[in-house]
């Protein structure tokens, strides 16, 4: 939900009806920076939001995540530090960060306003000063280098004050101990998250776009809203009919697709990838394949590969922060590999 968007009686219903978990998106605690997104709440909102949640499931009990942002329009280094020690600061505290990178896509309004060109995420230090100097004014995106920075200090900032950091973009509070000198090693990591990063995981998801996984089948619900009213009101009408998006894809596809699935998402957690478990449900050759993908972030000092004395191929896994915030070539490698490996 967003901040804003609701009130103590909405609170309460949801709470009778058995939701324990709230993520809120708060995305900034600057005023003009809400603005520049383009959001409807603003830092007081979020403040009035966190004291009904409070109130209504109980300071000890609340529990919430908080969506922020990082890389905006008009952030500064200084000012994200500023925004992650509000967030720590809040009370009741949340039990749970997620924290993501603006992509400036093509097309899209930022895209428009820095003149993106396809191949790019973020405008180069010339197009910044195109842009500051053209008639048309829009505040500076935060350039690569800072964008890195405000990843590998939130890691770092959010770790000092507390959370752990398990996965590239997640971080959850540690659990209160019974003995007060101690800190407890389990967290308020999101349960329903893990299950996708999971292999052979079983989820079930409604809404716009979403996907589920039972039974080994994958699902998805159709992503415009006039086709999902449609198809309620089929399901409302006993109409068994499946729709063209609900289909098993064949066994072959389906296979290279689930390996390709948990090698990006095992990879994107602080475990990483068991090649132990790879070895029992594929084949050696794929974990050769990966090995040799994930030799450059080992090359690289971004990963390293555990093995304990009863394990055959051990586990690989990015480092933190560095390995994270170069998953997406890493990973691309690994993929590569294992589609050379196939051809």
């Amino acid at each position: 939900m967003d901040p804003g968007t609701f009130d103590e009686p909405y609170l309460e219903s949801i709470k009778q009806m058995g939701f324990n978990r709230i993520s809120l998106g708060v995305q900034s605690f600057d005023d003009n920076i809400l603005s520049n997104l383009g959001r409807v709440h603003r830092s007081i909102d979020i403040y009035n939001s966190i004291e009904m949640i409070g109130k209504v499931f109980g300071e000890e009990d609340a529990n919430y995540s908080l969506d922020l942002i990082s890389g905006i329009p008009g952030l500064s280094l200084a000012g994200w530090s500023k925004t992650l020690h509000k967030a720590v600061s809040l009370y009741p505290k949340p039990n749970h960060m997620s924290v993501y990178d603006l992509q400036v896509e093509k097309a899209t309004t930022f895209g428009k306003w820095y003149s993106i060109d396809e191949d790019e995420e973020r405008p180069t230090q010339q197009q910044q000063h195109d842009i500051q100097n053209s008639t048309s004014f829009h505040p500076s995106l935060p350039t690569p280098d800072d964008c890195a920075f405000m990843y590998s200090y939130a890691s770092g900032y959010l770790r000092s004050r507390g959370y752990e950091h398990y996965e590239i973009s997640s971080y959850a509070a540690y659990k209160r101990s019974d003995d007060q000198e101690h800190q407890s090693s389990e967290s308020y990591r999101s349960q329903h998250n893990q299950i996708y990063w999971k292999p052979n995981g079983q989820w079930y998801s409604i809404g716009l776009g979403a996907t589920s996984n039972v039974n080994g089948v994958r699902y998805a619900r159709p992503r415009a809203l006039s086709d999902y009213i449609n198809w309620v009101e089929g399901l409302m009408t006993q109409n068994t009919n499946k729709p063209p998006w609900l289909h098993k894809l064949d066994d072959e596809d389906e296979e290279d697709d689930e390996l390709l699935d948990i090698v990006m998402t095992r990879l994107r957690t602080i475990e990483g990838l068991d090649l132990d478990w790879i070895s029992k449900h594929y084949t050696i050759s794929h974990v050769k394949a990966i090995q040799r993908g994930f030799d450059l972030a080992i090359d690289l000092d971004l990963g390293v590969s555990d093995i304990s004395s009863d394990e055959k191929y051990g586990s690989i896994r990015l480092k933190d922060p560095k390995g994270f915030l170069f998953s997406n070539n890493i990973i691309s490698n690994v993929f590569l590999e294992l589609s050379e490996m196939e051809d």
